[in-house]
C-alpha cells in the first residue's frame, strides 16, 4: 500500500487539474486551496485506515467531488459567491461576465418562485429556513434561541425543504 507522499506526488497535480476544470478555470487559487483539503482528507483516511489502496483514482474521484460541492454549498451559504448550475451541470457565478443571460433570468425567476413558497409555510418553518437555511444561525443557536431541541430545529428544515421542494415542482 502507498504511503501519503507516494499518494500526494502521484496525484495532487491530477487534483488540482480537475478541480481547476470543475471552477471553468476561473477560480484557480480556490482550486489549489480545495486541493490542498482534499490531500488533507486523504491523509486523515489514510491514518484512519479508510483506504485499501484498490482504486485510487476512484476513490479520489469521490473524495475531490464531495469537497467541491462542500465548497459551492458554502458560497452559497455565504453569499460570496452567487452560483448557478445548469441542467448540464455547469457552474456559473452569477457575477460572471461569461455566464448565460438566460441562465441568470431562469435563476432570478425560480428564487421569486422559491421565496414565494417560502410565505407559504408554517410559521415555525419559514423561521427555520429564515434563520438556518439562509442565515447564519447553527441549528443549535436556533434551537437555543427558540426553546426547542435541536433535533425539533432539523425536522423542521428537513420537513421544509421537502414541502418547498413539492411546492416549486407543482407551480
Amino acid at each position: 500500500m502507498k504511503t501519503f507522499e507516494q499518494f500526494y506526488t502521484e496525484w495532487y497535480d491530477y487534483t488540482v487539474g480537475i478541480l481547476q476544470y470543475k471552477f471553468e478555470y476561473k477560480h484557480n487559487e480556490v482550486a489549489q486551496d480545495l486541493a490542498q483539503d482534499v490531500m488533507i482528507k486523504v491523509h486523515s483516511a489514510m491514518e484512519r485506515g479508510m483506504y485499501d489502496g484498490a482504486n485510487d483514482k476512484g476513490w479520489l474521484g469521490f473524495v475531490i467531488n464531495n469537497t467541491f460541492l462542500d465548497e459551492v454549498r458554502r458560497w452559497g451559504r455565504s453569499r460570496e459567491f452567487n452560483m448557478i448550475v445548469t441542467e448540464d451541470g455547469e457552474y456559473y457565478d452569477i457575477k460572471d461576465t461569461h455566464a448565460p443571460v438566460e441562465d441568470v433570468i431562469i435563476k432570478e425567476e425560480w428564487l421569486e418562485e422559491l421565496e414565494s413558497c417560502i410565505h407559504m409555510l408554517n410559521d415555525d418553518f419559514i423561521e427555520v429556513v429564515m434563520m438556518v437555511m439562509l442565515g447564519d444561525m447553527t441549528h443549535k443557536e436556533y434551537a437555543e434561541a427558540k426553546g426547542c431541541s435541536i433535533n425539533t430545529s432539523l425536522g423542521r428544515a428537513r420537513y421544509s425543504v421537502k414541502a418547498l421542494k413539492e411546492m416549486m415542482v407543482n407551480q
